[in-house]
């Protein structure tokens, strides 16, 4: 599988309050934001989550989870390298949310 992206990002496109909303994101989720891109979505889900949430930010572009990790993100952030198509390191039965958007280029 190629990685397309690189770069291009649906942040300008989206309504992020309006997405929060609809989804119900609540202090405590656990969300799973697969295809993060650059991470606007993973960090407007863990403001959502707070501190007792956790936020996987999951791509399979390498230098952008690398980015991911070096930013000062909020602990509650867990940038990982991975495809959505396959099993990744997060357990199965604990995610409340999985969040795709625009992941198909």
């Amino acid at each position: 599988m190629t990685h397309e992206h690189k770069g291009r990002s649906s942040e300008g496109y989206l309504d992020i309050d309006k997405v929060l909303a609809i989804l119900n994101v609540a202090p405590g989720a656990r969300v799973l934001d697969a295809g993060c891109g650059s991470g606007y979505m993973s960090k407007a889900f863990a403001a959502a989550t707070g501190k007792t949430g956790i936020v996987w930010a999951l791509d399979p572009d390498e230098d952008t989870i690398a980015a991911l990790t070096s930013a000062s993100l909020p602990p509650t952030i867990c940038p990982i390298v991975g495809d959505i198509t396959t099993k990744t390191e997060v357990a199965d039965a604990s995610i409340d949310i999985v969040y795709l958007s625009t992941v198909y280029h």
